[in-house]
């Protein structure tokens, strides 16, 4: 089946003067608007048209920001309701204006971060909630963030020092060197999942459902875990070296470094691979999925319902014809496979 169609949205062409070192290293995408971190510590901002046609998709560069000498972009993320970018860079939280890219003086950088996570809340619209973890420290604080102003409302004791963070309203979930757990910093409840190898394995913990996420878990099991501990899909069967994971229901994404295995959440089958070089993230969309490589950007956009069905009848056709020559040919055993 092809449940996803891939376009390449955005690539970096050669510069020509000796060793190009551009390297993407992060996106984030708003509606339109993309934003790229680079190794080199730039921040890209470009447009896109919205359309899933390939012939008709342009995009626009409106602006750049270098961030500093040296050092990679760790993370974007967009806060639309308050016009903010932030970025992970050199260990601080900085942020931007999301569409001038300037930087906004109020909002001094919080630094010693290794990682953050913004949940926003659907009472709060005048600010968000970020969450970030510090360099080396078994905590996380949890910052109210505003459009002139951030404050420090809590700090949340963690058993180990994350190394991976999601986080639904109040429960984070969190990984760790070698588990996965979540903690709920409002009950300041802690409910361990299971256990991983990092020597092993990528940590992957995703939100991608109302309250849920997606965990790599031990043998290679995409699992699915609410964040009251609980399971509402059978886990996964995906690939050794998975690197990043992404749901776009009814289908779960697993991506590795060449390619983006597509599975069904309803019966754990494995229906399309798409074939992707030097690929290392996945960003979800309602709309579609970015897949991130080096030096390019595709997206991934959902086929129509009515393509799938009717690639699906025409699948049943071919079967049922199949079945019928295995008959007329009285190969009775084989053609009984096919009818069923």
């Amino acid at each position: 089946m092809k449940v996803f169609t891939p376009v390449l949205v955005f690539k970096k062409l050669p510069s020509g003067k000796g060793r190009d070192k551009f390297s993407i290293q992060c996106l984030e995408c708003f509606g339109k608007n993309l934003y790229i971190g680079t190794k080199e510590g730039v921040v890209e901002y470009l447009t896109v048209n919205n359309t899933s046609a390939e012939e008709s998709l342009s995009v626009r560069e409106v602006g750049k920001r270098q961030m500093g000498r040296s050092g990679a972009i760790g993370q974007l993320t967009t806060v639309p309701v308050l016009n903010h970018l932030l970025v992970l860079w050199d260990g601080s939280v900085m942020v931007l204006n999301m569409f001038s890219l300037e930087l906004i003086p109020a909002l001094k950088k919080i630094q010693n971060v290794s990682l953050f996570y913004v949940s926003e809340s659907a009472l709060q619209t005048d600010s968000v909630e970020l969450i970030v973890a510090s360099t080396k420290r078994k905590t996380v604080s949890v910052y109210k963030v505003y459009v002139d102003r951030w404050e420090c409302v809590r700090q949340v004791a963690l058993p180990q020092e994350p190394v991976v963070l999601a986080a639904h309203g109040t429960c984070l979930c969190v990984a760790t060197c070698d588990r996965y757990f979540l903690h709920d910093y409002q009950s300041q409840t802690t409910l361990d999942l299971f256990p991983h190898n990092l020597g092993k394995q990528n940590i992957i913990a995703n939100k991608c459902g109302k309250g849920e996420f997606i965990l790599n878990g031990p043998g290679s099991l995409g699992m699915f875990v609410m964040k009251n501990g609980t399971s509402q899909h059978p886990p996964v069967q995906w690939p050794d070296g998975v690197v990043d994971a992404a749901v776009h229901f009814p289908y779960v994404l697993a991506l590795q470094n060449q390619t983006v295995h597509i599975y069904s959440i309803l019966d754990q089958q494995l229906k399309q691979t798409v074939p992707l070089q030097s690929a290392k993230s996945l960003v979800s969309t309602e709309e579609s999925i970015f897949v991130v490589a080096d030096k390019e950007i595709h997206r991934l956009s959902p086929v129509p319902l009515e393509d799938q069905i009717q690639e699906l009848d025409l699948h049943k056709n071919v079967i049922c014809t199949s079945g019928l020559i295995k008959f007329y040919r009285e190969a009775f055993v084989e053609a009984k496979e096919l009818f069923m």
